[in-house]
């Protein structure tokens, strides 16, 4: 084996560990893990490369630069890893203290990697022969400083196995990359070297490097899924852009020297001149085109037959905003990531609703569905979906191996379950880092039309369950309301009956007591006619309470008929005041009557408006107050009848002014003055005035008193 062919080996093994460094760096760019592995890598291959160089040099100075970059980044590739174990597999807060001691450690490495008396000086033990070199006791201080870097890197990979406990068998793989890798390079490296005196041994470096390389990189796939295609085909992209930008400039640069220089042209002043600038620019301006041409290439050739992500986004986002049935969302949206991502299976399971887009047989337990939750929260920091090749916990992995499931996406909000979608087997290739990736980005999206659909369907139960007890209550009040129909008629029936036998007594007695007035049954004295006189207007105060009540009785059954006649309005106020009269003077009030005295006979109901008379009347000196008057006005202006009664009495309560007129109500203040009223009057009379087509006049305000009234249309005889 020849030292060239090692050589070539060497630089083709320094090509691959700087490939795979990059396809890393391509696959996980924000990653700061990524940036040290292509350090790592970086370090190895220039490992490689100038070790190849120290050993088949021609020229001790091209030798002693080939060695001291050797022991550089033999150093460096071992303090990288240090920074790479405190950034992967969780990203860690350093310290201060850890920052300068590791600056420290860089800061050491470079002094003795460019130091003769650390790394030795070329020489040629005999003329023409071989480049050989020195070893100085100085090889110690390397010795020992990589050895303290090398501890330090287990310390740290130590202290994560001990608190990542999900991620021990990523660690135990880093450690055995460092450790064996470690090892074996700086046996090939110094050690050997320095025992035999044979440097040349230095040539089968490639070995531990390639050996390290690849561990840390089986690592990093192995903690997260790495898609090899996306990282191909991203890396042609550049290798084809950047020969294309290259042969452009070439070619360009080469038919500017010919057409404007005759092929003359020096490279120093062709590298600042304009020309040469303009052309810089154009291949800056041309650079995303020619990369997106490329990456249309590569993508045809690499994810032929596989779905395009901005259709997947876009058809995707209008199944979820097509409808909030859930069923029916759910249904398709499974069907679509089946058919789109080819997996055997996909299914939702909703907490407290069960499976949709599969069958009862695939639900998952609960006690099962919290283990898989429980996973997901304590490493949300690094993916939102649990894969199963992925998966730490053994217990987990065997939940997800049980149920056949490849891929769990918990769907949190607000940090609270609404439930997961389940995928089964890939069909064919197994799931791509590309796919997670749009699972990822479809997360959010999906639990907002998962929660819209849920709580739609909770107001529509809400809705269903609201008219059912409203439909109930409904036929409930029905029934009521038929009950105290039936019970309203029998308490009119009975007020009729009572009010008929109780007049004809009351016709009787008040009869009597008017002929003993008379002086019918002979002759009385004072005394005598005042307690009679007294019992005549309460015998007339009851037979119009009666009459109150029978024409309430007719108006709740139909039979409350206005019979209009010829009358005197007039006449029939001054023989209801005669009684009237009597009363207010019994409370200390005078009556100031202004009535029309060429009012003419009017076609009315005098019977019923007699009765609204009385009670206005009556109200007015119950509730006045002593020593005023109560103006009392009868007349006719332009075509109707106008009667109203104005008192300084207690008035109503503007709250309870628009309740007056309502059957059996009676103001607060009203209460407290009259107890014994009934709360008839007002309200008969409104219906008897209304029954002539006329209005009700009042006016009244708390404490000073109100008008009662009323204005008919009335047709003169």
């Amino acid at each position: 084996m020849t030292i060239d062919f090692v050589f070539s080996i060497n630089i083709l093994m320094a090509v691959f560990s700087l490939m795979i460094g990059l396809l890393v760096l391509i696959r996980s760019p924000k990653e700061s893990y990524s940036w040290w592995f292509m350090l790592i890598a970086l370090a190895g291959a220039g490992w490689l490369i100038s070790s190849s160089i120290a050993n088949t040099a021609t020229n001790l100075s091209l030798a002693d630069t080939g060695s001291k970059l050797a022991y550089l980044s033999g150093f460096f590739a071992m303090l990288f890893g240090v920074v790479f174990s405190l950034n992967f597999p969780v990203k860690q807060k350093i310290s201060s203290a850890n920052i300068v001691f590791i600056v420290l450690l860089g800061v050491c490495g470079v002094l003795l990697s460019i130091s003769h008396s650390v790394t030795g000086q070329a020489y040629y033990p005999t003329e023409g022969g071989a480049i050989d070199f020195l070893v100085p006791q100085g090889i110690i201080l390397y010795m020992s400083l990589f050895a303290l870097t090398v501890s330090y890197l287990f310390w740290t990979l130590r202290k994560n196995y001990r608190s990542f406990k999900e991620y021990r068998a990523n660690i135990v793989l880093i450690t055995i990359a460092f450790g064996a890798g470690g090892a074996l390079g700086l046996l090939i490296g110094v050690i050997l070297p320095v025992i035999f005196g044979e440097w040349a041994i230095t040539l089968f470096s490639s070995l531990p490097i390639l050996m390290a390389v690849s561990i840390i990189a089986y690592a990093i796939i192995r903690y997260r899924l790495f898609d090899i295609r996306l990282a191909t085909a991203r890396s042609l992209t550049y290798i084809m852009t950047l020969v294309i930008l290259s042969l452009a400039y070439y070619v360009i640069a080469y038919v500017i020297s010919i057409a404007m220089f005759q092929g003359r042209i020096e490279t120093n002043a062709f590298s600042t001149s304009p020309l040469n600038i303009l052309l810089a620019l154009i291949l800056a301006f041309i650079f995303q085109p020619i990369k997106h041409f490329f990456d249309q290439v590569t993508n045809k050739i690499f994810y032929r037959g596989e779905y395009d992500r901005d259709i997947f986004f876009r058809e995707f986002g209008q199944i979820l905003s097509y409808d909030t049935n859930l069923k029916l969302l759910l249904r398709r949206a499974s069907s679509y990531i089946t058919d789109n991502l080819k997996a055997e299976r996909a299914f939702f399971q909703i907490v407290n609703r069960g499976v949709f887009g599969g069958t009862a047989h695939d639900q998952v337990s609960e006690v099962e569905l919290s283990r898989i939750v429980k996973y997901y929260k304590e490493n949300i920091d690094q993916s939102s979906v649990v894969v199963a090749d992925l998966v730490q916990s053994d217990e987990v992995r065997g939940i997800m191996s049980r149920n056949n499931i490849r891929i769990a996406l918990p769907l949190m909000s607000k940090n609270h379950l609404i439930g997961c979608l389940f995928l089964g087997e890939h069909k064919s290739r197994g799931y791509s880092a590309r796919d997670i990736v749009v699972l990822e980005s479809v997360t959010n999206e999906l639990t907002i039309a998962i929660s819209n659909s849920l709580s739609v369907e909770e107001i529509r139960d809400l809705n269903a369950s609201l008219q059912q007890r409203v439909n109930e209550a409904t036929k409930e009040l029905t029934m009521t309301n038929k009950q105290l129909r039936k019970l309203d008629e029998t308490k009119d029936e009975f007020i009729s009956m009572a009010s008929h036998q109780l007049r004809t007594p009351l016709t009787s007695i008040k009869g009597y007591l008017d002929m003993v007035l008379q002086g019918d049954l002979g002759k009385i004295n004072a005394t005598q006619r005042a307690a009679l006189s007294d019992a005549y207007l309460s015998s007339e105060r009851m037979v119009s309470l009666i009459n109150d009540f029978l024409n309430i009785s007719r108006l709740q059954t139909g039979k409350f008929i206005i019979d209009r006649r010829s009358s005197d309005v007039s006449s029939a106020l001054y023989q209801e005041l005669q009684m009237l009269s009597v009363l207010a003077k019994q409370h200390g009030l005078e009556l100031d009557l202004n009535v029309d005295k060429n009012m003419p006979p009017l076609l009315l109901d005098i019977d019923k408006l007699r009765q609204v008379i009385v009670n206005m009347i009556d109200n007015a000196i119950y509730y006045s107050k002593p020593n005023t008057a109560i103006k009392i006005r009868l007349g006719i202006e332009n075509g109707e009848l106008i009667f109203s009664v104005q008192d300084t009495g207690i008035g109503v309560p503007k709250s309870e002014q628009d309740q007056l007129f309502g059957k059996f109500f009676r103001a607060t203040n009203a209460r407290k003055r009259r107890p014994d009223g009934t709360g008839v009057g007002l309200f008969l009379s409104k219906k008897v005035v209304l029954a002539h087509g006329g209005q009700i006049i009042f006016q009244s305000i708390e404490g000073d008193g109100s008008i009662f009234g009323f204005r008919i249309p009335v047709t003169v005889e």
